[in-house]
């Protein structure tokens, strides 16, 4: 059971683009190929993560040319903290360019998110909010923060192949024997077809249209 109550990051209409499910690759993730071996890693911290992407109501997440970051609607889309707690780790220098260096994973393979926060909930649940927008972020290391607060903007740095906000729980701050943790989110609508409905407390997974 989720023990931080958890709300979803995003203030604006958005879709879960990729979730947890069985043929999501969060789920899929495989920590035994042998790039993530030699970078020590052997945990699955992405098991139960997520991929939102804010959407117009007809359900479009961009217009005009895909390959302009601000195109995308949720580009620069401010993010909020989804639990209060203290800002254990970040990042905040890389460009919004989706791509990764490759040669850089084995010495910091925590760069695979490009710029991220870490939020410690100081219960033994981690935040992470990863591909943040450079130079974005509201927050450093040593604040506390509380939920809801204003903490940095959507972006498309690391290996993200379209702006989108990566959020995970997890048991650990960094990429070595840290393993995800299913989330559960307080008061949010889950859109179905013409219908909203309300939701006090709930899992999401890939497909669903949510808003705060």
């Amino acid at each position: 059971q989720t023990q931080t109550p958890l709300i979803v990051p995003l203030r604006s209409l958005f879709i879960v683009y990729d979730g947890h499910e069985f043929y999501s690759h969060h789920r899929r993730f495989d920590y035994t190929h042998p790039v993530m071996h030699q970078a020590g890693i052997n945990s699955n911290f992405m098991r139960y993560a997520y991929d939102f992407c804010p959407i117009n109501d007809a359900g479009g997440m961009f217009s005009g040319d895909e390959a302009v970051n601000e195109n995308w609607i949720g580009f620069d889309a401010m993010i909020y903290a989804p639990g209060a707690g203290s800002v254990i780790a970040a990042h905040d220098e890389m460009l919004d360019n989706r791509s990764f260096d490759e040669a850089s994973f084995n010495s910091n393979p925590i760069l695979f998110f490009g710029n991220y926060l870490i939020i410690d909930h100081l219960n033994g649940e981690y935040s992470l909010l990863a591909h943040l927008k450079q130079g974005s972020l509201k927050v450093k290391i040593g604040d506390l923060v509380e939920q809801d607060q204003e903490i940095a903007a959507l972006g498309a740095s690391g290996s993200a192949n379209i702006p989108h906000l990566h959020y995970e729980l997890r048991d650990g701050m960094g990429m070595i024997g840290v393993e995800g943790r299913p989330s559960y989110f307080h008061d949010f609508t889950r859109r179905v077809g013409s219908k909203a409905m309300k939701v006090a407390i709930g899992s999401i997974d890939s497909g669903d249209i949510i808003s705060r």
